[in-house]
C-alpha cells in the first residue's frame, strides 16, 4: 500500500464504495447463489468465471485470475496506478479525501521540483557510499566484483540509517511536501515523516532517456523486505521501467536485440564485462507495458534468468506480453547453479554470448519445460503440454507463424494438424500457464499458500506462524512479498485480517492470491495441518543447516579438532525432527 493513506481511509472507502454496485456500472451481473457472476471483463471468454462476492467485498476470476477488492477493480479496469484507483473510489463514493493524510497535491509544485529532488537523493547516496558511513554498501558491491568505474558509471549508493536525506534535503532548501510525493519520505505511525529508505544499498532507477525517477534499495543483513521500491508517484510506475535501459537502449537498438536479466547486479555485472544490450525486469513477471517499451529498441529479445526451476517459471510467466507485443523471443540456457552475474564472473562475457546467441526459441523452451512438469506418457498429461502450448500459440499476433508452430507441435506430440487445430479454437482468455494447476503441479508452492490461508482464517495460530517463518522460506515470489506483509502488520496489530493485508497490496498477482484464498472459505481447524504446512514450508530452511552442520562437523573430524556439542545437538535434533516428518507420513498413509 502507498504511504499516502492510512488504513482507516481506505477501509473508510471500502465500506461505502459496495463492490457490487461497483463492477454492475462496468458490466451487467447475474445472481449465481451467495455470490454474482459474469464475463470476465479482463480477459475473452463465453463462459462465466469472473465472481463478485458481497460478502467478503472482493472479486476473483477464476479464468485469468485475477481478484482483489474494489481498488484493485478499478486499476485494472482504469489501468491506472493504486494511488488514482483510491481517488477514483472516494470520487465516486464523495468521500473527501483528508488533506493532512494524503499526498501533497501536484498543483503545489511542478514535476520538475519531483525530478529535482530524485537527483538529489542519487547525489546524497552516492556521496554517502564514497564516505565512512557507506563503508558496508562499499563491501557489498566490492564483494559481488563491481569496480569503482562501474558503480559510479551506474550511480549506485548508500542509503544511512536515521533521517538522513531528509535533513540534507531540507538543508538544501527542498520542501517535505516535494520528498513525499516523489517518494523519498513517508509517514510513520505517528504521522511523522522519515526516509523511505535506510541501511540499503541503492539503484536509482532511471527514464529511457535517462531522468532519475525512483530507486530500489537492498537490505543487506536479514531485514525486510530484501527488496523496496520506490511508491508509485507522478514519476515512478514499477510496471512500466526497465532498469538500466538509460544506460543500453542505444546498444540495444543498434544490435536489434536486447537482454533480459532478473537482477540488478546482474544487470551491473554484464554491463561491466561489456554487454552493453541488457536490462533488468522490476518485478516477478513482466508486462506489457515493459514488453511495448522493449519493442521501441528491438523486435528480437533472450530472456537470461536464473538456471533454477524458479527461474524458468519466472520466464514463463513472462512470456505472454512479449509475445503480444510481438517481439521474437528466445531464452538463454544459463548452465545449472549459475545467474548470469556468476557464470560471466566465472567464465566471461564471450561465454556467455554464446550462450544467449545458442538461446532456444520461445517454443522449444516452453516444450521442454512442460514436458518436464507433466507426465506425457499418460493421456491426462499429454492433454495438459498440448493445452499450454497451444495457448501460447493462439497469442502468436501472425498466422504464418501460428501455423508453423501448429506443425512443430503436431511433430513433437505426434497430434494431428487438424485435431491442433480444432482445439486451439475452443481456446479463450489469456496464456496463463498452469492456471488453475500451478498447485497440482507443486505441493511445495501449495503448502505456502495453505499455510498462509490458514494463519490468517484462524487467528489464534497467527503468532505461532509469524514468529517462527520468515519471508525467505517461500519460495513463490507472491507468497512471500505475502508473508512479509503479514509480519509486518503482525508487529502494529493485533489481529490481522484479509481485508488488512489487501489493503497493503498493490500488485496484481498477489492480490489475486489473497482473493483466491478469500473466496474458498475457512479451513477446518487442526493441529496436525498446521504443524504438517509450518514442516513443508520451513523443510528447505532446516535441510540446509542440517547439511551445513555435517559440512562442519565432516570438516572438524578432517582437521582433527573436537566436534562443538550444541553443532551434535542441533543435528541430532534436526534429523529427528527428519524422521518423525516422514514417519508421520507413512502413518498417514496407512
Amino acid at each position: 500500500m502507498s504511504p499516502r493513506y492510512s488504513e482507516n481511509i481506505l477501509e473508510e472507502l471500502r465500506s461505502r464504495c459496495d463492490i457490487v454496485e461497483l463492477v454492475q456500472s462496468y458490466l451487467p451481473l447475474k445472481k449465481a447463489g451467495r455470490n454474482f457472476s459474469a464475463c470476465c471483463p479482463f480477459h475473452e471468454e463465453t463462459k462465466p468465471s469472473f465472481n463478485v462476492n458481497p460478502e467478503r467485498q472482493i472479486f476473483k476470476c477464476f479464468g485469468c485470475g485475477k481478484g482483489g477488492n474494489v481498488f484493485h477493480f478499478v486499476m485494472e479496469r482504469e489501468h491506472v496506478s493504486f494511488i488514482e484507483a483510491v481517488k477514483m473510489v472516494a470520487d465516486r463514493v464523495g468521500y473527501q479525501l483528508p488533506v493532512e493524510k494524503t499526498a501533497p497535491s501536484e498543483g503545489r509544485f511542478k514535476k520538475q521540483d519531483l525530478f529535482d529532488a530524485v537527483s538529489f537523493a542519487v547525489r546524497f547516496y552516492q556521496q554517502t557510499l564514497n564516505s565512512e558511513t557507506g563503508t558496508k554498501g562499499a563491501i557489498y558491491f566490492g564483494s559481488r566484483g563491481l569496480t569503482a568505474e562501474t558503480i559510479a558509471e551506474l550511480k549506485l549508493g548508500y542509503a544511512p540509517s536515521g533521517n538522513s536525506l531528509h535533513g540534507a534535503a531540507r538543508e538544501k532548501g527542498i520542501s517535505d511536501d516535494v520528498l513525499e510525493a516523489a517518494g523519498l519520505l513517508v509517514k510513520d505511525e505517528q504521522g511523522a515523516l522519515r526516509d523511505k529508505f535506510y541501511n540499503r544499498v541503492m539503484f536509482p532507477i532511471f527514464s529511457p532517456d535517462g531522468r532519475a525517477i525512483g530507486f530500489s534499495g537492498r537490505v543487506l543483513d536479514d531485514g525486510i523486505p530484501k527488496y523496496m521500491n520506490s511508491p508509485e508517484s507522478p514519476l515512478f510506475t514499477k510496471s512500466h521501467v526497465l532498469f538500466g535501459i538509460n544506460f543500453t537502449r542505444e546498444e540495444i537498438t543498434k544490435a536489434q536485440h536486447g537482454i533480459i536479466c532478473e537482477g540488478h547486479i546482474d544487470f551491473a555485472t554484464l554491463y561491466q564485462n561489456g554487454v552493453r544490450n541488457a536490462v533488468a525486469a522490476q518485478g516477478t513477471a513482466f508486462t506489457p507495458e515493459q514488453a511495448r517499451l522493449l519493442k521501441r529498441y528491438t523486435a528480437r529479445v533472450t530472456f537470461a534468468f536464473d538456471s533454477d526451476r524458479a527461474g524458468k517459471k519466472a520466464v514463463v510467466r513472462s512470456l505472454e506480453p512479449l509475445i503480444l507485443a510481438g517481439l521474437e523471443v528466445r531464452v538463454a540456457e544459463i548452465p545449472e547453479g549459475h545467474d548470469p552475474d556468476s557464470f560471466v564472473r566465472a567464465r566471461g562475457a564471450v561465454e556467455f554470448s554464446k550462450i544467449v546467441e545458442a538461446g532456444k526459441d520461445f517454443f522449444d523452451f516452453l516444450y521442454h519445460f512442460l514436458i518436464t512438469e507433466h507426465d506425457i506418457t499418460n493421456r491426462q498429461g499429454k492433454l495438459d503440454v498440448a493445452g499450454e502450448m497451444l495457448a501460447a500459440i493462439k497469442k502468436m499476433p501472425n498466422e504464418i507463424v501460428r501455423d508453423e508452430l501448429l506443425r512443430k507441435l503436431s511433430q513433437n506430440m505426434h497430434i494431428s494438424v487438424d485435431a491442433l487445430r480444432v482445439e486451439m479454437r475452443k481456446i479463450r482468455g489469456s496464456y496463463k500457464p498452469f492456471a488453475g494447476r500451478a498447485e497440482a503441479v507443486d505441493k511445495r508452492h501449495s503448502a505456502e499458500k495453505e499455510l498462509i490461508h490458514y494463519a490468517l482464517w484462524l487467528n489464534n495460530n497467527f503468532d505461532e506462524v509469524v514468529t517462527t517463518i520468515r519471508p525467505d522460506d517461500f519460495q513463490r515470489p507472491e507468497c512471500r512479498v505475502i508473508a512479509e506483509t503479514l509480519i509486518a502488520l503482525s508487529k502494529e496489530k493485533e489481529k490481522v485480517t484479509f481485508d488488512d493485508v489487501l489493503n497493503r497490496i498493490e500488485d496484481g498477482e498477489q492480490s489475486a492470491l489473497i482473493s483466491e484464498m478469500m473466496m474458498s472459505g475457512s479451513p477446518k481447524e487442526d493441529p496436525y495441518t498446521l504443524g504438517e504446512l509450518m514442516d513443508a514450508v520451513l523443510a528447505p530452511r532446516r535441510k540446509k543447516r542440517k547439511e551445513e552442520l555435517k559440512r562442519l562437523m565432516e570438516e572438524a573430524m578432517r582437521r582433527g579438532i573436537p566436534i562443538d556439542p550444541e553443532w551434535q545437538e542441533e543435528y541430532v535434533s534436526l534429523h529427528k525432527d527428519c524422521m518423525r516428518r516422514t514417519g508421520d507420513r507413512t502413518a498417514a498413509a496407512r
